[in-house]
């Protein structure tokens, strides 16, 4: 890919640029480009002499001399320039250039043109949304990766930052987290201070792969709100037995998890 870029009057002097090399490291962004001026002969405003001016903006800024003054034949005239862009973190980068005379005449400066140059730069994804959900219901996460080719894995911290309740390795976006009979008793845990129908802070984690490379990490705080989960202890056989739960003054039925004998595991009630 090469632009060509053209000033004053007939004959008219034409540079080509072409990129001859990119790089982006750490947010800068640099690239290389060549140039030709093309060979020419007779003489006009061109020959006030002619600068080729560049930069990482329109606004270019910086400039080198390709021909003198006064100068009525040329032969090809070729170099190099490299143009450097900071703190910048997408792809593409544009480039401009632009030629001009040493004096001010008609049709200088030339019109401005920019070059499109891609790079291949990594950078975590950011949320879209999270919810807020009830304990014992769902909940996901929607995000859009900066590259197709990106991996996620999504964590969830209850009420603390940096306290991991929830883990979901190789999240999509949009899926599903269904929340384990674990997960609600190891909340439970954490929450014996709080009464159903509250809200606690929760913090959604989503951390970024390009192959096994971590990219970063992006966070959203929303809420989580106590549900109605009841744990029960029985000796003996209940059949058919829904526990209830008051919730801002309605009765509601609850998830129960049960235990039938000393040292049984909690299990989910048939509610």
């Amino acid at each position: 890919m090469s632009i060509s870029i053209q000033m004053g009057e007939s004959p008219k002097p034409v540079c080509t640029i072409s990129l001859a090399s990119s790089s982006f490291n750490n947010g800068t962004a640099t690239a290389t480009f060549s140039y030709t001026l093309s060979a020419m002969s007779g003489y006009n405003y061109w020959g006030y002499g002619v600068v080729l001016e560049y930069g990482g903006s329109s606004s270019l800024g910086n400039n080198v001399n390709l021909i003198g003054t006064s100068t009525n034949q040329w032969s090809e005239k070729s170099g190099s320039i490299t143009v450097t862009k900071t703190n910048v973190s997408t792809s593409p980068q544009y480039f401009y250039f632009r030629l001009n005379s040493v004096a001010a005449t008609s049709g200088t400066p030339g019109s401005t043109r920019s070059y499109e140059v891609p790079y291949n730069i990594d950078r975590k994804t950011e949320f879209s949304n999270a919810d807020n959900f009830t304990l014992e219901s769902t909940a996901k996460a929607t995000f859009t990766p900066y590259k197709s080719s990106y991996t996620h894995n999504l964590y969830i911290d209850l009420i603390n930052d940096g306290n991991t309740w929830i883990t979901r390795t190789g999240y999509t976006s949009g899926s599903t987290i269904t929340i384990s009979d674990n997960e609600i008793l190891n909340a439970y845990s954490q929450l014996s201070g709080y009464s159903p129908g509250q809200t606690v802070p929760v913090k959604y984690y989503l951390v970024t792969y390009s192959g096994d490379t971590n990219i970063g990490v992006s966070s959203i705080w929303k809420t989580m709100t106590i549900g109605g989960t009841a744990k029960i202890n029985i000796g003996s056989s209940w059949e058919k037995a829904v526990p209830y739960v008051k919730v801002t003054g309605s009765w509601k039925p609850t998830v129960s998890y049960i235990k039938t004998e000393s040292g049984s595991n909690w299990k989910r009630g048939q509610v």
